[in-house]
């Protein structure tokens, strides 16, 4: 009896310690299935990949979307969001910290593709910006004399220095900001003499420093005055630059987006014009007209620094600049077009496996998602883009009547209708169209349109009126 009661516990111990066993190791099995599945749910956001330190504002981050979030993402440097958008989701993108030495904090958001948002995402780095700067500039390296107003200037920043502001005044007040290179072309100001050019750094602390050196010009006898408008008796029109050369117009229609009509034209003798150099073409002025090439459809927008911001559809056009905006068109000789470049709207990044095959803004796997076409940006022909669609107004883009009333969703965006729903348009969604880069810099020519909200993008800089086609913070390439 003693023997078999033993064996009795002895057994129950056995059996206990197996059922233990069993437990933990169905709760290992229990617990590893739920990591898996909480790392393939589970949204992230990381700021560089390798270390927690930066002493640049300068960062890339890192996102890893829950599964089905991954439509659209809002990043912001605070809590609340203010002045955040939504945007495309990408796995990465580069990013500005806040300026000031410290802890810095990222957030960020998702969004599914039926509207429902994730919880706050964030992450923090260390930005330690060295307190002791160096700064310095030179003009045509250590050249004391200059018989040409186009100069180059050659910068030395230490690092953290990351901004400069540049103009031919000591009072910098307004001239936006660039980031920092090692050399750039100039143009000094009109006149001859000594000419002084002023450059404010920036580092990441948000200290600024104001560095000037001077050069002797020795202008050309004679010299044109610059922002003039000459010809010879057979010539073209030119308008001549600040960069001391000739620029041509090469048709009436781009000059009447300049100039109303010919009373500002001096003309001048030809021995004279071939004292100048030819400078580029005059392009469009941004702000006044569109444009289109022979023998081709799409229709751009013209932006400061001869380039051209296509419009997506007839619908973003009726939205940015009316009804009547086809009034407002100028067909151009297709070989113009050699004189612009054009802005494109493609995600294609090779690299992190983003495929865009139509460049039409919208990545192969969302339009596999979609079901909408890779190689035609417009798949159901109803006049909005697939990115339109997608981004813009969620309606669908392999259905040209989104909400079954018999009008094409182009149709009813052009007429002011929703083409997802019933009832007009009071406003469109935010975030979504904005106006061409110096959209307000005409003189308006254009009545924009006014029945809707609709920002304007100045994000390049100040256009700088004295400088056609220029930003005076050199974001656009000068004539």
């Amino acid at each position: 009896m003693y023997t078999v009661y033993v064996y009795s516990i002895t057994m129950r111990k056995n059996q206990l310690i197996i059922a233990l066993s069993v437990v933990i190791l169905v709760f290992a099995t229990f617990l590893v299935f739920d990591l898996s599945s909480t790392s393939a749910i589970t949204g992230r956001i990381q700021i560089n990949q390798y270390g927690s330190v930066t002493k640049h504002r300068l960062v890339t981050l890192f996102f890893n979307a829950p599964t089905g979030m991954d439509f659209q993402m809002s990043v912001a440097n605070n809590i609340s969001f203010d002045g955040a958008v939504w945007e495309q989701y990408k796995t990465s993108k580069q990013w500005k910290l806040p300026f000031g030495n410290g802890t810095h904090t990222v957030y960020v958001k998702f969004k599914s593709n039926k509207g429902n948002e994730t919880k706050i995402f964030s992450d923090q780095i260390v930005l330690s910006v060295p307190e002791h700067r160096n700064v310095d500039f030179h003009i045509n390296g250590d050249n004391k004399k200059t018989d040409s107003r186009n100069v180059v200037l050659t910068f030395e920043y230490s690092t953290g220095v990351e901004l400069m502001a540049i103009s031919n005044n000591p009072d910098l007040n307004g001239i936006e900001y660039q980031a920092v290179t090692d050399s750039l072309e100039w143009v000094l100001s009109e006149g001859a003499g000594t000419k002084t050019v002023y450059v404010e750094f920036k580092d990441g602390n948000g200290k600024t420093e104001i560095v000037e050196r001077t050069i002797e010009f020795t202008a050309q006898d004679p010299e044109l005055d610059a922002m003039s408008v000459v010809r010879t008796s057979n010539s073209p029109i030119y308008y001549v630059g600040f960069d001391g050369k000739l620029h041509p117009f090469t048709n009436l229609a781009t000059y009447h987006t300049w100039y109303s009509d010919f009373d500002s034209v001096e003309v001048i003798s030809p021995t004279l014009v071939k004292q100048y150099q030819i400078g580029n073409p005059m392009c469009v002025k941004a702000g006044t007209w569109l444009v289109k090439f022979k023998g081709v459809s799409r229709v751009y927008a013209p932006e400061p620094g001869c380039h051209l911001r296509p419009l997506r559809s007839d619908a973003e056009a009726s939205i940015l600049y009316g009804h009547d905006w086809k009034e407002r068109v100028i067909t151009l000789d297709f070989l113009e077009s050699n004189f612009y470049s054009v802005r494109g709207f493609s995600v294609a990044k090779a690299s992190e496996n983003v495929y865009d095959g139509d460049h039409d803004g919208v990545r192969k796997s969302m339009e596999i998602e979609q079901g909408s076409s890779d190689s035609k940006d417009d798949t159901d022909g109803d006049g909005l883009t697939d990115y339109e669609e997608i981004y813009y107004w969620r309606s669908n883009p392999i259905k040209s009547d989104t909400d079954g009333d018999s009008y094409k969703d182009g149709d009813e965006v052009k007429k002011g209708f929703s083409p997802v729903g019933t009832g007009t348009l009071d406003s469109i969604p935010d975030g979504t169209y904005i106006y061409p880069h110096g959209a307000t810099d005409g003189w308006d020519l254009f009545i924009i349109e006014n029945s809707y909200n609709i920002s304007v993008d100045q994000s390049l800089g100040v256009h700088d009126t004295a400088r056609p086609n220029n930003y005076i913070n050199n974001s656009f390439e000068s004539l």
